[in-house]
């Protein structure tokens, strides 16, 4: 396994390691201040030795260095169950914590290291702390260079000041350069391997929520089969089936023509909306954006919608500047026109109105709009729009839908570097606005 220390994270890896320093700097300090008055208990039963200035000497640094300890470990174990109690796990206080954490311990470490140094020769102050900080308290390779390197600067100087023997002295130093580096090196693995597992851990939740989402698509293709398809279908074959009867009126006939029409209109727009769903679901929807003019484009949507429109006696109104243009893929924008001004046919009552607007929303953006004055939508109905819980709602004159179309329009519309939003109360029609962008602002991601 190649080892890289310096392995990029995100903020939320960050927090998780910072969780779990916090958990352990908890748990040092409800273990370690205990040690520390202890030590301080049995150092203070060393008697004093008025012949032997240096063990005084020693013993009264060693109480005060474990004193300084015992209150810092306060502080940090109270600062560590405070940032977990409030959920802080980010930012300088929670950051700078924990790498102060590492550094006291450190120096602390080289510290009661350099006053053994006036009664004994070993450094397994300095060893014991700088290998359980890299094992126990993860620290960002930068921040955990510069403590080590730092550490071993100061130790280097401090024994000589408290160690007279030269051999000993220079033994002490070589042993402090390879404990460093022990030290450092296993810092920065444990590092790694925590940020290896984290983003591993990240992959599968991502792979996981994928599934699911895979799963409700292919829930929600065999429903619409099921249901949704099949009967239109039956109910086309059964018209036509009593079309077959000569002996029948000519107004009845006519009434079954018409209903034929419009179950073979829905059919088919049902048909094309699953198509389009299924393209966009695998990824293999084209993206083909350049400037056209709006009023056009949205001029050749209406027109596919006219037939049914005249058939409630709806009037389509278009308000746009033939001189707007926008910078988008024209196709993905003349089917999120069309789908919509669909919906709004399929709810508007007889006799209503319809109004397809665009105006300048920004420097970047044109906004366009579909609004009708039919039945309005409630809360609850709004917020289902654009997901996948879809709502069966029988249009004025009993058209049936999927909610496929707005499904499709909310993803061409983010295609295309907009953003679409619904206003509506019921009764009170419906308004959907979405942005189209009016230069090269928005570059969709290619699909692997």
């Amino acid at each position: 396994m190649r080892i890289n220390p310096f392995l990029p994270y995100n903020s939320s890896i960050l927090v998780h390691i910072s969780k779990l320093n916090l958990q352990k700097l908890l748990y040092i300090s409800m273990v370690y201040f205990p040690v520390n008055i202890l030590l301080i208990v049995l150092f203070w039963q060393i008697p004093y030795n008025a012949q032997h200035l240096e063990k005084n000497l020693w013993r009264t640094e060693i109480i005060w260095a474990h004193s300084i300890c015992a209150l810092t470990t306060i502080f940090l174990g109270s600062s560590a169950y405070y940032l977990r109690k409030k959920a802080i796990y980010n930012g300088i206080f929670a950051n700078g914590i924990q790498v102060f954490a590492v550094a006291f311990y450190m120096v602390l470490g080289v510290l009661i290291t350099a006053i053994d140094q006036r009664i004994t020769t070993n450094i397994t102050a300095y060893l014991v702390v700088t290998i359980l900080l890299s094992v126990v308290l993860l620290t960002k390779p930068v921040w955990s260079l510069f403590i080590y390197i730092g550490s071993f600067i100061l130790f280097y100087f401090s024994i000589g000041l408290f160690q007279n023997n030269a051999d000993v002295l220079l033994s002490n130093r070589v042993n402090g350069v390879s404990f460093t580096c022990i030290a450092a090196l296993l810092s920065l693995l444990l590092w790694n391997n925590q940020v290896k597992y984290l983003k591993q851990q990240q992959k599968i939740e991502q792979q996981k929520n994928e599934l699911l989402l895979a799963n409700d698509t292919k829930d929600t293709f065999f429903s619409i089969i099921a249901h949704d398809l099949r009967g239109p279908m039956n109910n086309i074959v059964s018209l036509s089936e009593l079309l077959q009867d000569n002996q029948m009126p000519k107004e009845e006939q006519s009434e079954l023509q018409l209903a034929l029409l419009h179950l073979a209109t829905s059919t088919s727009e049902l048909l094309e909306n699953l198509l389009q769903w299924a393209l966009v679901q695998k990824g293999n929807i084209e993206y083909h954006p350049a400037y056209f003019a709006i009023g056009s484009a949205m001029q050749q949507s209406v027109a596919v919608l006219h037939t049914s429109a005249s058939q409630k006696n709806l009037i389509i109104h278009i308000n746009a500047e033939e001189a707007l243009t926008v910078y988008a893929d024209k196709n993905l924008f003349t089917t999120t026109v069309r789908n919509l001004l669909s919906n709004a046919v399929k709810f508007s009552t007889p006799n209503g109105k319809i109004t397809v607007s665009a105006h300048t929303s920004s420097n970047t953006h044109i906004t366009v709009c579909v609004q009708d004055d039919g039945v309005g939508l409630t809360e609850q109905q709004m917020a289902q729009l654009f997901t996948q819980k879809r709502t069966s709602t029988k249009g004025t004159r009993g058209e049936t839908g999927t909610g496929l179309g707005l499904l499709l329009c909310k993803e061409f519309v983010e295609k295309n570097g907009g953003h679409i939003t619904v206003h509506s109360q019921p009764k009170q029609g419906t308004k959907f606005c979405f942005t189209v962008p009016t230069q090269q602002v928005h570059q969709p991601l290619t699909n692997a």
